[in-house]
């Protein structure tokens, strides 16, 4: 004989923090009507201090019931429903609850990250803000000796508010044939500066004589150009120009004066370079640090030679050098260094997405500015691998025109505008205004320059050269 056996359910009415808790109470058919109500009375005990909890609460730690979402604007839950089913926008459909599930992991992760970054930092005492602090500091700064942080962040701020956009400058190519100007190197102690042009499937660099106002064809290429660099190397200036062509020669070393030099070709008739680097001068001894789509390439300077070869899985397309014997570059989603000495490498960090720029502030061999499609970044080699600090960025194309000066950094956004940031502060210092004129193409080789020892910037555009300068001029003289 099957005896009628009470039914129970086990409600946790302690710990559950939903705002509206359902509370079921069943008892057996044989209990009395005093047991009944002694049970009701205990669930509503139990119910009523279980939704003061909440209201304490609130909605930040609300329970969740599986197969149920809880909507924050409705207060209501609803059950989660298939995509094919659930109403359009619905956010109870299970494609949203897991887009929303996935955000809130990424969410917790960034504050994770962003918690251990700033336990990183060091930041300066409260102290060296006083006039007159312990150890001089304020007294060295009244006496010019030393420069109070704050007036570097001032001086920093000033400098990008003055910049202003000058007239459009038009160098006329002795080539008929129209192209686009791509860069520009100004030859030291003469005033001559030498011109790079892109043509259909060639190039060619072409001397211009500031005296004379003559320009000539001083060297032709072929494929488009990947940098463009004239400098003194002892006595002897020296003119380094690569370009992107493959299965021919694609790197020239040679006098920048007469236009004589040697040809060398960089990788195999499938691969092209992306970006150079030349190493500051160490005992006179200068290196060339070219990346490629299949490899990073070490020539030196002086010998017109191949000194080291560093295959890669993924291409490169940034380049630079942290000391005068470390080699970074990015290579697909990886930051890598080599050391020329030892000829080893290391993946030192790893990205989210592809390296499209990476510079090394001053040499130093401590830092690395390093830029993908969507973020701007400093590393510190000697620390973990997450960024001490970080801008965001969003720029088009497979390269990051970008270039740095002390603690400033100016890059050219998804828009065309050069944003400007501050390494100091960790913050925008906005955009610097347009010039005016015709100029749709994307701004190229951005980079700071120096004319009577006031700061500027240069860009290139179309067949024009743009110039920002304190105070700036007037409209385009075309």
């Amino acid at each position: 004989m099957t005896k009628n056996r009470p039914t129970k359910l086990r409600l946790d009415l302690e710990n559950a923090l939903l705002p509206h808790t359902i509370c079921f109470w069943i008892r057996d058919r044989r209990a009395s009507a005093e047991e009944g109500r002694r049970i009701k009375t205990s669930n509503y005990l139990v119910l009523h201090r279980t939704r003061r909890q909440c209201q304490h609460l609130g909605t930040t730690e609300r329970g969740s019931i599986p197969g149920y979402y809880f909507d924050e604007d409705k207060k209501k839950y609803f059950k989660i429903t298939a995509n094919h089913i659930a109403p359009p926008e619905a956010k109870f459909s299970k494609s949203n609850v897991n887009y929303e599930s996935r955000e809130k992991k990424k969410q917790k992760l960034e504050d994770k990250q962003n918690d251990k970054r700033h336990q990183q930092t060091v930041r300066p005492s409260r102290v060296l803000e006083r006039p007159f602090s312990t150890g001089g500091i304020g007294l060295q700064r009244e006496l010019g000796r030393r420069e109070h942080v704050n007036d570097l962040i001032d001086r920093d701020a000033f400098l990008v508010s003055q910049l202003k956009p000058m007239k459009r400058e038009h160098p006329r190519s002795p080539n008929r044939h129209g192209g686009t100007l791509f860069d520009t190197a100004a030859i030291e102690g003469t005033g001559d500066r030498l011109l790079g042009y892109n043509y259909n499937g060639f190039s060619t660099v072409n001397y211009e004589d500031c005296v004379r106002g003559t320009r000539t064809c001083h060297l032709a290429l072929h494929g488009p150009l990947v940098s463009l660099s004239s400098f003194f190397r002892g006595d002897v200036d020296t003119l380094i120009v690569c370009t992107q062509h493959a299965g021919s020669p694609n790197l020239y070393i040679g006098n920048t004066s007469s236009g004589h030099g040697i040809r060398l070709q960089l990788g195999g008739s499938d691969s092209s370079l992306w970006a150079s680097s030349i190493s500051p001068e160490s005992g006179g001894l200068q290196q060339l640090a070219v990346s490629g789509t299949d490899a990073v390439y070490v020539v030196d300077i002086a010998t017109v030679s191949m000194a080291h070869s560093v295959s890669l899985k993924e291409e490169s397309r940034a380049v630079t050098w942290l000391d005068n014997k470390t080699i970074a570059f990015g290579s697909g989603r990886k930051v890598m260094l080599f050391d020329t000495r030892s000829s080893g490498g290391i993946t030192r960090f790893q990205r989210s997405k592809p390296v499209t720029a990476i510079d090394s502030l001053e040499h130093s061999g401590v830092h690395l500015l390093v830029a993908d499609n969507k973020h701007l970044e400093l590393y510190d080699t000697r620390m973990e691998k997450m960024p001490l600090l970080g801008f965001p960025h969003i720029h088009q194309g497979p390269q990051l025109q970008m270039t740095c000066r002390d603690s400033l950094v100016a890059a050219v956004d998804v828009n065309n505008h050069v944003q400007t940031y501050s390494l100091r502060t960790g913050r925008g210092l906005g955009k610097l205004q347009r010039p005016e004129g015709k100029g749709e193409s994307l701004l190229t080789r951005l980079r700071w320059t120096e004319m009577d020892g006031v700061p500027g910037l240069r860009a290139c555009q179309d067949r024009s050269l743009v110039h920002w300068r304190i105070g700036g001029e007037g409209k385009d003289d075309d």
